[in-house]
């Protein structure tokens, strides 16, 4: 089992379970073992292959996104990569990556609720690439992702946000073959995902980058406390709820906000 991706919720009952990130359902580890309940994620998806290996998702929450599957099966076949649902394809490859990173401080947040409905429903429209703009704009954060924010360019309003630098493999918005991706962070309101949705070029500002984790890890940083700062995971409350009775998909639970 790859490092930290299974973990105990004794809300739900005894031994390990997995939670989905887009969704929030909670299976025991077993079910990684039935590919028709959990599947894996690959993110970023590359050009002309499948991207590595991220993390666990339920089967609906990975089959219902038509249009990041479009965009996927036109990166593998070495096509042009252009429009919405490269769009798509990109901000949920960032959102599975801070997963991997930081962990259930990070999405266990009413912030994140936009993110994994666009993700999950395969809404296209947004534009979540970001200028090369900020107090850092010279440094590279290619296979990092940043602790941040969003600048709103005609309102100078700042949004918390979190920066993943993903290998480019189109022309929009890309310096020295990278480009940030923002996608928002505890915080958030939802004005961000607005300005993303609008084709508002959102200025990212940072200071420096934490690389991702190797393919199969998920050190989950901020759930253990080893992120180094600005350290600001999420706030609210969260309590795993037993589902009673299982559910037919398999799923003992669910994450659902206690305050």
């Amino acid at each position: 089992m790859a490092k930290g991706r299974a973990h105990s919720i004794p809300e739900v009952g005894d031994g390990d379970y997995l939670t989905c990130p887009l969704c929030l359902g909670i299976w025991p580890v077993a079910a990684i073992y039935s590919p028709d309940v959990l599947t894996r994620e690959h993110a970023p998806v590359t050009q002309g292959g499948a991207g590595e290996f991220r993390c666990i998702t339920c089967r609906p929450c990975n089959n219902n996104r038509g249009a990041e599957r479009a965009a996927s099966l036109e990166r593998r076949a070495g096509g042009r990569q252009t429009g919405s649902s490269e769009s798509l394809l990109e901000f949920a490859s960032a959102y599975l990556i801070c997963f991997a990173t930081l962990g259930y401080k990070f999405i266990l947040d009413s912030a994140l609720d936009d993110t994994r409905r666009i993700i999950r429903e395969s809404i296209v429209g947004l534009t979540p690439c970001g200028k090369f703009k900020g107090f850092s704009e010279h440094t590279s954060l290619k296979g990092k992702v940043a602790v941040g924010a969003g600048r709103h360019p005609q309102s100078g309003r700042f949004e918390p946000a979190i920066l993943v630098g993903l290998p480019s493999t189109h022309a929009e918005r890309v310096v020295d073959g990278e480009h940030l991706v923002i996608v928002p962070r505890p915080g958030a309101s939802g004005d961000l995902v607005s300005w993303l949705s609008s084709g508002v070029e959102v200025e990212p500002f940072f200071d420096y980058g934490i690389e991702w984790p190797a393919e199969l890890e998920i050190p989950r940083l901020w759930d253990n406390g080893e992120a180094p700062g600005p350290y600001e995971p999420s706030v609210e409350g969260w309590r795993a709820v037993r589902a009673q009775p299982e559910h037919q998909d398999g799923s003992v639970g669910s994450w659902q906000r206690s305050d």
